[in-house]
């Protein structure tokens, strides 16, 4: 689920691939998650992130990484955490 277009914002940010984003957006409980400040649909946009201590491990980054989703009418950042991903969530104790 991923947007066409696909470029850092800034330096220091990254965009998961669909890989290490799919164990993240299987943890959102609504399959279509629209912005509740314009109402466009969340669905599809990549999962962005930069080094942050208080961020959820992600497959190929040694440090932890803060998550969002940005709105992509309004551009707000939504937290995967505001999304419904657990805080305490780890995709590497996710067995296959």
């Amino acid at each position: 689920m991923q947007s066409k277009t696909k470029k850092p914002a800034f330096p220091g940010e990254v965009i998961l691939s669909a890989e290490q984003a799919q164990p993240f957006l299987d943890q959102i409980p609504e399959k279509n998650p629209a912005c509740t400040f314009c109402g466009a649909s969340l669905k599809g946009q990549p999962i962005r992130g930069y080094t942050h201590d208080g961020g959820w491990p992600v497959e190929g980054y040694e440090k932890l990484l803060w998550l969002y989703i940005k709105c992509p009418k309004c551009k707000y950042d939504y937290a995967i955490w505001k999304l419904g991903v657990p805080r305490s969530f780890n995709p590497k104790e996710v067995k296959n």
